[in-house]
């Protein structure tokens, strides 16, 4: 297994995936300058309590080490640790000690079956992006004391368990994206800092939909109930905010049973995407809005919902009347639906090149007859004779 590194002056070290033979190595590294340990992917189950004389480390990385249980108490000397990636270990928790890292700017634990948060983490006074996406045993609320990273930009939460979120993250007035996606137990969600540009909320238990009329530097707004149960009192009032988010550029309304208001997509000058879950969301009024500014609009089709090809064929049709315009296609069907693949295309195709009969060279697109057939042929379709 090839390890990179220096001699006695040694500031990187860099050992390969694989079984961990560096043991050698790693001690004498402790007695050096080592300033970047990378370790992922090996088959290292734990690290040395003189890991904490490495007073000069500012990058350790054990990502993918998945027979890695748990971190020394050691590791609280390493206090000019900047970068820490435990993404992928079997981490169940960490160490008390974690809070002396008041250097560290990223820690990253995505995958892990970490099941809960220090309350000390709030004394990473310099932390920048804290990610526990896809830990799905992290259960219960996330501590207040998140409240004290003054100093956090990204926030990634989703895929967990997480049931709540503390109204303390308002206090992070530099939170720039925040995702909380598929964070299923969530029932509601804080008053959110007006710093953030980004912000995902896809919740199968979302019931209401929040006023986010405040954050108007979003430039991506991701709002969704999964296909979930019917919002409560579901009307158009419950959208009447987004107009005032003027800085959008991509959104998304996966919202069961919510059209979308036309009078406040015509305020949003600089959308350049738009994802529903079906056209219907449009009223008419706001289908022409979007399709006269030439910009990219994605459909999510349930197949649970309406009957599958009879939603594709319409959805293909309403595109192939606007094919001066850059269009994307997104259909998410049941494993267990079959469709037959020949004739959806052979419609849709048909529809294509009728336009491109009609239309003036200079709107006609010919990427966009090979992107819907290669966006088609993706879904996997059952074949028909």
């Amino acid at each position: 297994m090839p390890i990179q590194a220096e001699s006695s002056n040694t500031q990187f070290l860099h050992v390969s995936a694989g079984p961990f033979r560096g043991r050698g190595l790693l001690r004498d590294s402790l007695r050096s300058n080592l300033s970047s340990l990378d370790l992922s992917g090996t088959s290292i189950a734990e690290l040395p309590i003189s890991i904490g004389e490495l007073m000069q480390l500012e990058f350790l990385s054990l990502s993918h080490c998945q027979n890695f249980l748990k971190l020394p108490e050691s590791i609280g000397y390493l206090t000019k640790l900047q970068m820490l990636d435990l993404s992928g270990t079997k981490i169940i928790e960490l160490p008390n000690s974690i809070k002396n890292l008041k250097q560290l700017k990223v820690m990253r634990m995505a995958s892990c079956p970490i099941q809960r948060l220090p309350a000390g983490i709030g004394m990473l006074e310099s932390m920048e992006e804290l990610d526990v996406r896809n830990c799905q045993q992290l259960a219960g609320e996330l501590p207040t004391a998140i409240g004290e990273l003054l100093s956090l930009s990204i926030l990634d939460i989703s895929q967990t368990s997480v049931c709540a979120v503390p109204t303390t993250i308002n206090y992070l007035t530099r939170l720039q994206k925040l995702n909380l996606s598929f964070c299923d137990k969530v029932q509601e969600l804080p008053e959110l800092p007006l710093s953030l540009n980004c912000l995902r909320v896809k919740w199968a238990s979302l019931q209401l939909v929040p006023d986010l009329s405040y954050l108007t530097n979003l430039v991506v707004l991701e709002l969704s109930n999964n296909s979930g149960q019917a919002l409560a009192q579901a009307s158009t009032l419950q959208l009447q905010w987004v107009g005032k988010l003027s800085k959008l550029e991509q959104l998304e309304l996966c919202l069961l049973d919510l059209p979308v208001p036309s009078t406040e997509l015509g305020c949003l000058s600089r959308l350049k995407t738009l994802t529903l879950p079906r056209m219907d969301s449009f009223d008419s009024e706001g289908a022409a809005w979007f399709f006269e500014r030439g910009q990219p609009l994605i459909v999510q089709e349930d197949a649970r919902e309406t009957d599958a090809e009879e939603s594709v064929m319409e959805t293909n049709n309403y595109y192939s009347q606007n094919l001066s315009l850059t269009i994307g296609f997104l259909w998410s069907p049941e494993p267990d639906t079959e469709l037959d693949s020949t004739m959806i295309w052979k419609s849709y195709a048909d529809d294509c090149r009728e336009l491109h009969d009609e239309l003036p060279p200079e709107q006609w697109r010919s990427g966009h007859l090979r992107k819907a057939r290669a966006g088609i042929n993706s879904l996997n379709f059952a074949e028909t004779d």
